[in-house]
């Protein structure tokens, strides 16, 4: 029979270790807000006000505590030891902004970046980051991340990863997730960054532009994406060819006459009041259907129609 010390002992255990699951569970309730969260705060109230009514000790009170101090330590750790910052529920990153934690909230609390890409509970998940960076537009803060991922259920293992992305808008001292979307295009090599730059596509309205390297048919070859908002979601609006040359196989003084060309992407004022219009200047020489080279030099201009959601070349 335990003295009244004794008893007095385990009621301040028992009271103590309650009030830590209720503070473990009122965190997950304000940093969730949902029906969940709810109930699991309402039941471990209810259990804080049943113990503290309890005047007689009895023999599981060492194994109530014992699961009250268990069940406090992995709220904390689930709560607080992946980022305690990062609102999975709502969408919101309440402290400074991060590669990390964008991109937990694209895949997950368990994902973590490393140099070779993203793994998911030490496991590779396929997955890069291919453009991460913030910028300012409208006179509001902003922050991208797009990755490219391969599809583990897809049965074209050499085929092209998705593009996945995120876009985040700071009000105060949060960031709130505008949008998410995954399979925003299929272009690329995983094998292979691409080229990214941060471009002005309009009066203070910006996209994001690749160009991705490849090979094909023994010509090498590079492609511009261009990707920015349209709506509530990512669009592509511009997909072409910017470069071609057969470098890899033609050889000085062989039958085969090396050719090749190269383009440069720029925007300038046009007739479209919300979009620049868009030039692509091609310089270099081809090869034409009969082996002989010629060179190149030309300018496509390309506007933005809202009809296509795109880029179209101007006749």
């Amino acid at each position: 029979m335990p003295t009244e010390q004794e008893t007095k002992n385990i009621r301040v255990a028992e009271i103590t270790a309650a009030l830590c699951l209720l503070l473990v569970v009122g965190a997950w309730f304000i940093t969730s807000l949902d029906f969940a969260s709810l109930v699991a705060l309402v039941t471990a109230l209810g259990a804080v006000i049943a113990l503290y009514r309890r005047r007689i000790p009895g023999k599981e009170d060492i194994l109530l505590i014992s699961i009250l101090v268990i069940v406090t330590g992995i709220g904390l750790y689930l709560i607080f030891g992946t980022d305690g910052c990062v609102n999975y529920k709502q969408g919101v990153i309440t402290c400074e902004i991060s590669d990390q934690r964008a991109a937990q909230l694209i895949y997950g609390r368990d994902v973590v970046l490393t140099e070779n890409g993203i793994t998911d509970n030490g496991d590779d998940a396929g997955v890069h980051v291919i453009m991460a960076r913030p910028y300012q537009e409208l006179e509001v803060n902003k922050f991208v991340i797009l990755t490219q991922r391969l599809d583990p259920s897809s049965d074209c293992p050499g085929c092209a990863p998705f593009i996945d992305g995120a876009l985040f808008t700071q009000i105060d001292d949060a960031w709130y997730l505008d949008v998410q979307q995954l399979g925003i295009a299929q272009a690329g090599f995983m094998d292979v960054s691409p080229e990214t730059d941060l471009v002005e596509i309009g009066p203070d309205k910006y996209g994001y532009l690749y160009f991705y390297p490849g090979e094909s048919d023994g010509l090498n070859y590079k492609d511009a994406l261009l990707i920015t908002q349209i709506g509530e979601g990512f669009g592509v609006i511009l997909h072409d060819l910017v470069s071609l040359d057969n470098f890899q196989d033609c050889e000085p003084g062989t039958k085969t006459e090396c050719w090749g060309y190269s383009s440069t992407i720029n925007f300038i004022q046009g007739e479209n009041p919300g979009f620049f219009d868009l030039l692509m200047s091609l310089d270099g020489t081809i090869a034409l259907e009969d082996g002989s080279v010629v060179p190149i030099s030309e300018t496509k201009t390309y506007r933005f129609s809202h009809g296509e959601n795109q880029y179209l070349e101007l006749p």
